[in-house]
């Protein structure tokens, strides 16, 4: 299965490899010039400035640093695990947050919402976790009360980028499937399941964007019709969440639970799992279910209370 990623992605590293040898052919060049020789010979030109325009080279992005053959071999020595399985208190810090907005693009003022559209049609609002540094967020709340609004619901997110991660999400959504039919899990008070499983496949823009409705149509056909309201098909540059949360390898499938308010990671896994993967998922859902029932029916007695 190796072998045939390798190949499928053959095309994408010629293109790659190229693009990147301009920098080392210029170097070959810089030191057949007398004059920068010469100056390379006083002081070490700084790699990161073009020696014949003077201007800084721009900096490529991490993952084609990295590149594709980096993926395959990381794929191949970890079987997929970017990172061990983990609950929110073993999650780092700095990718221990989720937001829907970490997809869209990356302007200022940063944007309250982010809306996509699911495999039904239908366009959907994320808005940003509560806790985000949004300008909107980052200001003073008058409302004195730590808990003015209903409590949020849940969400499983499952992530892939190619064809081969998405291929390893039906290996945790079919366990979960099976787990969640036994446990009582109920309603927000707006009436929204308290927990949801949403599927999204990422792919760059540009041209790839022109098939949208042929990679709409295949997803359609792959995911069971009940899921298709909350899977989503998001054409973008994924760099940004990539790195917000640590899906450095874009050949894997990636987990995420989720609460739906802050953000907060409560759970993540990478890759396809094992029965140590899903017995720590399967402990997160219980108790953070839990924790979020109690949130509803704690907000439900305190509104009848002011009736």
């Amino acid at each position: 299965m190796i072998r045939r990623l390798a190949r499928r992605e053959t095309k994408i590293i010629f293109v790659q490899y190229f693009s990147t040898t301009p920098t080392s052919s210029s170097s070959k060049i810089e030191s057949s010039n007398p004059a920068s020789a010469s100056a390379s010979s006083s002081s070490s030109p700084d790699p990161n400035i073009n020696p014949w325009t003077g201007k800084e080279r721009p900096k490529l992005s991490k993952s084609v640093e990295k590149g594709h053959f980096w993926e395959i071999k990381d794929l191949k020595e970890n079987k997929g695990k970017v990172f061990p399985s983990a609950r929110s208190d073993s999650i780092p810090s700095h990718e221990s947050t989720f937001s829907w907005l970490d997809f869209g693009p990356q302007k200022s003022p940063l944007p309250t919402s982010f809306n996509i559209k699911n495999l039904l049609g239908e366009e959907i609002s994320f808005s940003a976790p509560v806790n985000s540094s949004s300008e909107v967020d980052s200001t003073p709340n008058p409302n004195p009360n730590p808990n003015p609004f209903p409590p949020a619901g849940l969400s499983i997110v499952c992530i892939s980028f190619k064809q081969f991660g998405y291929e390893m999400i039906p290996k945790w959504l079919s366990p979960i499937e099976k787990f969640l039919q036994k446990v009582k899990i109920g309603k927000t008070p707006s009436n929204s399941p308290l927990l949801q499983i949403r599927q999204v496949a990422v792919s760059p823009s540009g041209i790839w964007s022109l098939f949208s409705p042929l990679l709409s149509s295949s997803l359609r056909q792959a995911i069971p019709e009940k899921r298709h309201k909350n899977s989503y098909y998001i054409f973008g540059d994924s760099e940004h969440v990539q790195h917000q949360i640590g899906m450095t390898n874009k050949l894997t499938g990636y987990v995420f639970f989720i609460d739906d308010a802050s953000g907060k990671i409560l759970f993540r896994g990478s890759g396809e799992p094992g029965e140590v993967d899903l017995q720590l998922l399967w402990k997160s859902l219980t108790v953070e279910i839990e924790a979020k029932r109690k949130q509803v029916r704690a907000f439900k007695n305190k509104n009848k209370a002011k009736k």
